[in-house]
């Protein structure tokens, strides 16, 4: 059956500079877009920007929380692995909540069956990992397969993260554990010298099972099934193989579709979970965006806000969502998003707790993609904050790591830099527009209005786009520019300016178009920043009293919204595999 259609209707360019704004509309399945990412610090406009690029293309802007991790899901494969229920790698645990999505029927687990009646069971039988638990009550199989190049390495993550427990009651001792940190080099390279080679025909093995109905490659009396002395798996001297009694006696075992993970994850190839999309909007490596998008992205986009507005704009739409950090308790307070400004008590106890930590994390950010990835955290830090135990990376530090995603799924370099601080100017909007129409334009599944009905469609971006924007926190708040910074914490702001004008100004960027476009920017920063660092000198207001106290109010005021204190040693202790990796850094042995 073909997919449905989707039928859009692109914003119209009338000619003479005359354009109808449309709402976007998400790409049809059948589409093959070439991809972009738009990246920015938080709060930097990002909300304005992806209004005017759905203006101007009528594609709808997809967000990093809406693919992958357990936000959404991405469906992805899989490779017969330890606890199919935890099997990040071969993607199982996605899989059944986007079949519980699509159906609304629980899936049951293979180590689980015998609770809850279900009609759908998810199972790595008959690798050694899985188990035949539900007899003859199921009717048919789908088949989900994983390069192994990446189901492997990811299937030993598992087995490192449930400290390779094989009993059941070993592993739930551990399940906290998941989806938190892949397993040292050391341990890979000694698990995958010792065991690439089985694992690598078991992979194979698994689909002539489901194949050829049944075929079995392990002596019956393995009851393990894993190939080791006194057995061994069979080979093709040992050929015709038996079949398996399940595949004759409990169930038809030859799959009757086959969906593959490496499809399955990308969201061009998608076929039911999340809106189809070219773009997609992000924060990271900031720690509130995450990388779900995979290497499904061809190009990046920068967007930068002067740090000025978009720190406190940061900390208004932490205080809207109450300081959640899990998606389920963000979803609780996604209605106050852009409605009011935090308490000006919060705003000072926040600023000065985290202004340093958020003015380097600004800068860093456009290092992170001009350098095409250079990394500022350890990697044991998987939460990327900088906290106790762990630390930010700085000078005496480098050469700093340069981050997976930048080798492995895409370029990182931006191919265009976008001012939101011109965005929004109406003298100088259309001109950033027309930086992002120019990088669009011509590429596959990309269709952009002409340059001269790009004023147009800006304005009535403006106009006709029903999505909340910052303004609308003026009805019920005070004034954006009522949110200061000491005089201390401006000059710092302007200090950073200045090193990132000149870094960005000088070799090996003297040439570079894009450098040079951040380099105009960051002087209209600098100028900024410095009128008010001067009026704030020549009118200065009372200040407290130095309190010796005042730093561990902070951190303790923090910790009771949520936010701080997210390597809680107790916490971090029981996570069993991997407190053996941080254990040193809290100063035990």
């Amino acid at each position: 059956m073909e997919s449905p259609k989707i039928e859009r209707k692109a914003s119209i360019d009338l000619g003479n500079g005359n354009c109808k704004w449309t709402k976007s509309f998400p790409l049809p399945i059948e589409s093959d877009p070439f991809g972009t990412l738009i990246a920015s610090y938080p709060a930097s406009g990002m909300r304005v920007v992806w209004q005017q690029i759905e203006g101007l293309t009528s594609i709808r802007v997809g967000d990093d929380y809406q693919y992958g991790g357990d936000r959404v899901g991405m469906i992805k494969t899989q490779y017969p692995h330890y606890e199919g229920i935890w099997s990040y790698g071969s993607g199982m645990r996605v899989m059944w909540q986007q079949i519980e999505g699509l159906t609304s029927i629980r899936v049951g687990d293979d180590y689980q069956f015998g609770g809850d009646k279900v009609g759908i069971i998810k199972t790595q039988y008959p690798h050694y990992e899985g188990i035949w638990s539900y007899g003859s009550t199921l009717d048919q199989v789908i088949l989900v397969t994983r390069n192994p190049r990446w189901a492997i390495p990811s299937f030993h993550h598992i087995l490192s993260e449930l400290n390779y427990a094989q009993e059941w009651s070993d592993v739930n001792e551990y399940i906290m554990n998941i989806f938190t940190k892949r397993s040292i080099m050391e341990n890979w390279i000694k698990w995958r010298d010792l065991k690439a080679f089985s694992e690598i025909n078991l992979w194979g093995w698994h689909i002539d099972f489901y194949m050829e109905n049944g075929t079995q490659y392990w002596n019956d009396l393995d009851f393990e099934r894993i190939g080791q002395k006194p057995f061994f798996f069979f080979n093709e001297s040992n050929k015709p193989w038996p079949i398996n009694e399940h595949c004759v006696f409990d169930i038809d075992c030859v799959p009757v579709a086959h969906v593959s993970y490496d499809k399955m994850r990308n969201p061009d190839t998608v076929s039911f979970g999340g809106d189809k999309v070219g773009i997609i909007k992000t924060q990271y490596p900031h720690y509130e965006g995450i990388w779900s998008y995979g290497s499904t992205l061809d190009q990046v986009i920068i967007v930068t806000r002067n740090p000025r507005w978009a720190i406190p704009s940061f900390h208004n739409i932490l205080s809207e969502i109450d300081y959640a950090q899990e998606w389920s308790d963000v979803n609780d307070y996604i209605t106050n998003v852009f409605t009011r400004r935090a308490s000006m008590e919060n705003w000072i106890k926040w600023r000065d707790l985290k202004f340093d930590s958020e003015i380097d994390l600004w800068g860093w950010h456009i290092d992170f993609y001009m350098e095409n990835g250079t990394q500022y955290w350890n990697d044991l830090d998987f939460e990327r904050v900088g906290e106790k135990p762990f630390f930010f990376f700085n000078e005496s530090n480098k050469p700093l790591p340069i981050n997976e995603h930048c080798v492995l799924d895409m370029d990182c370099v931006p191919v265009a830099h976008v001012s939101y601080d011109k965005m929004r100017n109406p003298d100088t909007g259309p001109g950033e527009l027309s930086k992002i129409a120019n990088i669009l334009r011509e590429k596959k599944g990309m269709t952009v209005l002409s340059d001269e009905a790009i004023e147009c469609i800006w304005n009535q971006t403006w106009t006709f786009s029903t999505a909340p924007r910052n303004e609308n926190r003026d009805i019920s708040s005070p004034s954006a520019s009522d949110y200061k910074f000491t005089n201390t914490q401006l000059q710092a702001m302007l200090d950073k300016l200045e090193f990132m004008k000149n870094k960005y100004n000088s070799t090996p960027w003297i040439n570079h178009p894009i450098a040079q476009d951040l380099v105009l920017t960051f002087d209209v920063y600098i100028k900024e920043v410095a009128e008010e660092l001067e009026y704030q000198n020549e009118n200065p207001v009372p200040t407290p009293a130095p309190n010796p106290d005042y730093y561990q109010s902070l951190v303790d005021w923090y910790a009771t919204v949520g936010q701080g204190d997210r390597y809680n040693v107790d916490k971090v202790r029981g996570m069993r595999g991997y407190w053996p990796l941080v254990k040193n850094f809290y100063g035990e042995e």
